[in-house]
């Protein structure tokens, strides 16, 4: 039985910054959960996958840099800078990310024999405001593994990528 939409009930809140251009440059940090918060991740193929579609979006999206990404158990933080393209415009952060959801979602489904969403509808994104924040977040993310007691050193865990020498 399904329940009737009641918008009352049944409305999300926007959790973007109220009046923000996301299609302009600058570092954002985005969390991607699994679906359930399933730990599917924990899975070296699909993890593989996960890593293998995050080092493509260069080549998909000319004018994003890559900064830092690790894969955890059941979610996913990045790193990314959307640069400005030669015509002046931005690729908006939503199309990288349904593009990258997308693409890995169908191929780790694949793998994992099952079909359906394989990550949650909605993602955390948060513009990355100066550099003393991207310093924490740079911290946050490659020592996720470390705190969550999956490896002793971020370098031990086989899915942290960063560009900066840490």
């Amino acid at each position: 039985m399904t329940t009737p939409y009641d918008p009352d009930r049944h409305h999300r809140r926007s959790i973007r910054l109220p009046g923000y251009d996301y299609r302009q440059a600058g570092a954002y940090f985005i969390t991607i959960c699994t679906r359930g918060r399933e730990c599917v991740l924990s899975d070296p193929t699909v993890s593989g996958i996960i890593h293998e579609v995050w080092q493509s979006l260069p080549a998909w999206f000319p004018t994003i840099t890559l900064d830092e990404f690790v894969v955890m158990p059941n979610h996913v933080h990045l790193v990314l800078t959307p640069l400005e393209q030669p015509d002046g415009e931005w690729y908006p952060l939503s199309r990288i990310l349904h593009t990258m959801k997308g693409y890995s979602g169908r191929q780790a489904n694949r793998v994992l024999g099952r079909e359906g969403a394989f990550w949650q509808h909605e993602s955390y994104d948060r513009y990355v405001r100066n550099e003393e924040e991207l310093g924490r977040i740079i911290a946050y993310v490659v020592n996720n593994p470390v705190k969550a007691g999956l490896a002793s050193t971020w370098t031990e865990w086989p899915w942290t990528w960063s560009k900066y020498e840490l």
